[in-house]
């Protein structure tokens, strides 16, 4: 479902928001493919990266592994977390923001 936006009053805009399960299934989708596109993980996160929200896109049913996605600067960036001790997340530049 996409949710009617704005404040103009105009009843025929058209301005659509994806919800938050759409927005999980978009960037966990966007996330997979970069994956599987072989995108290489970034050194470290962007700094001030982890003030800003995410979403989290771990795959249903995955065990052992915490994905979550930020919006970053117009761009989407992929934490993935083992669930493990000491263990370090990695950062991957998944592609620029969807414009919707």
């Amino acid at each position: 479902m996409v949710r009617k936006v704005g404040g103009s009053g105009n009843v025929n805009a058209k301005i659509m928001m994806p919800t938050q399960d759409e927005l999980k299934q978009i960037y966990g989708s966007m996330a997979q493919k970069a994956l599987k596109d072989g995108v290489k993980p970034l050194k470290h996160a962007p700094a001030g990266i982890e003030k800003y929200s995410s979403i989290d896109v771990t795959p249903k049913g995955e065990m052992g592994v915490d994905q979550k996605v930020y919006t970053y600067k117009g761009e989407l960036y992929l934490k993935s977390t083992v669930v493990a001790p000491n263990a370090k997340p990695t950062w991957t530049k998944i592609g620029p923001m969807p414009m919707f």
